[in-house]
């Protein structure tokens, strides 16, 4: 579906835009321009410009410029690849805010629709209640004067004024109206009652009402002359009354009822009807903080790895000259404490024992593990004479110096 509506054309109007295509050179404002060109945008996932895409949805390519330029900030990517992943997170952020939008509006378009429905529902009873309570007023009214008669118009306005209500009359009232139609002798006229119709509104009345072909419901009923007729009109005015105080009694709540604004419960039930398609909007949010999340864990990693590179390598490169170190004074020990075939043997099991154990000690070939291994006495020290027995030079190791 395009995102931009399309109006439907017909053979006129094509023939129409093609005589004016011929004069017209194409859109000459930079809007016009701008229009033309996302006439056809239906998706913009291809769109080299990407910014048509979310102006056509109603998003400012502003803000995803900053989030963008914000991420940048936060993660502060020290390559091509890095920044690649930092705006592709900032991009997946920007399509979770609007899954989470499209939630919103379509859940409050859906109880926008329904209160609409609702008000236009409330309007439509009042204007029935109010058609009803008219014409029974009207007929309370009317039935007040002497001369009152049914005319076929009377029987029209109650057919209807039942109908739109989607009941029937009572059959007192229908039946009082047959009885009570255009006599041939009418009484001799009195004084109106304070509460009956005035004469020239119901001069009006007739005249609407008297010429209206509807035919007669129940035209074999007798009609009532004399003074028959102010019985039947007092019987009419009292079902009347009572038709009105039972209609009152139903519609009032029923009107305060669709009138009465809808509930926070009421909205939230309104918004799970709309359930099937937000929930693939949650799926693609869900989906979209997954690879979200993903990529970030995965950026941490590649640069703290970056950042230990370094320390492991100047790591790596002091532990080798240490053990470098190491090996020249067990070497250098050796050929001081005997030469010929006793100091090459001593260096050669030096050789063999490097490496065994990071104790210099432990190494010397001499099978002894401990810290009390005796100390060399080299020509500097022969003035020095220790108290203990010193053993063979050829099973003494220099010790290393303690400090280099």
């Amino acid at each position: 579906m395009a995102l931009i509506q399309q109006q439907q054309m017909t053979e006129a109007n094509l023939e129409a835009h093609r005589r004016n295509g011929r004069k017209s050179r194409g859109a000459a404002t930079p809007e016009g321009k701008e229009r033309s060109r996302a006439a056809n945008l239906r998706h913009g996932f291809y769109s080299k410009i990407r910014d048509e895409a979310l102006t056509a949805l109603g998003e400012d390519p502003a803000d995803l410029a900053g989030l963008i330029e914000g991420a940048h900030e936060q993660f502060r990517p020290a390559n091509t690849y890095q920044a690649w992943i930092v705006e592709h997170m900032a991009r997946l952020q920007w399509r979770i805010q609007r899954a989470g939008r499209q939630q919103e509006s379509l859940a409050s378009e859906h109880v926008a629709r329904i209160e609409q429905t609702r008000r236009e529902k409330a309007l439509e009873l009042r204007i029935h209640y109010v058609d009803m309570l008219d014409f029974l007023q009207m007929l309370l009214d009317d039935a007040g004067r002497p001369d009152f008669y049914a005319p076929p118009g009377y029987f029209r306005r109650l057919s209807e004024t039942f109908a739109r209500q989607g009941t029937r009359p009572p059959e007192d009232i229908p039946l009082l109206l047959h009885r009570l139609r255009k006599p041939k002798n009418f009484p001799p006229a009195g004084p109106l009652p304070a509460t009956a119709t005035a004469d020239d509104e119901w001069a009006e009345q007739v005249a609407d009402m008297e010429p209206d072909n509807f035919p007669i419901p129940q035209p074999h009923l007798p009609v009532a002359e004399g003074v028959e007729r102010d019985e039947l009109r007092e019987e009419l005015r009292e079902a009347v009354e009572q038709e009105l105080t039972t209609f009152n009694a139903g519609w009032e709540p029923t009107l305060k009822k669709n009138a009465k604004p809808l509930s926070t419960a009421q909205r939230d039930e309104l918004a799970a009807d709309v359930n099937p398609q937000i929930e693939l909007m949650r799926r693609q949010e869900d989906s979209c903080f997954r690879q979200f999340w993903r990529l970030g864990n995965y950026l941490m990693k590649i640069q703290e790895a970056e950042k230990r590179e370094p320390e492991k390598q100047y790591s790596e490169a002091r532990s080798q000259e240490s053990e470098e170190q190491d090996r020249g004074f067990r070497i250098q020990g050796s050929k001081d404490q005997g030469s010929g075939a006793d100091g090459q043997a001593v260096e050669a099991e030096v050789r063999k024992n490097e490496g065994a154990s990071g104790y210099v000690q432990e190494n010397t070939g001499n099978g002894k593990s401990d810290l009390t291994t005796d100390c060399a006495v080299s020509t500097a020290d022969a003035e020095f004479q220790p108290a203990w027995p010193v053993p063979a030079a050829k099973n003494i190791v220099a010790q290393k110096p303690a400090l280099r």
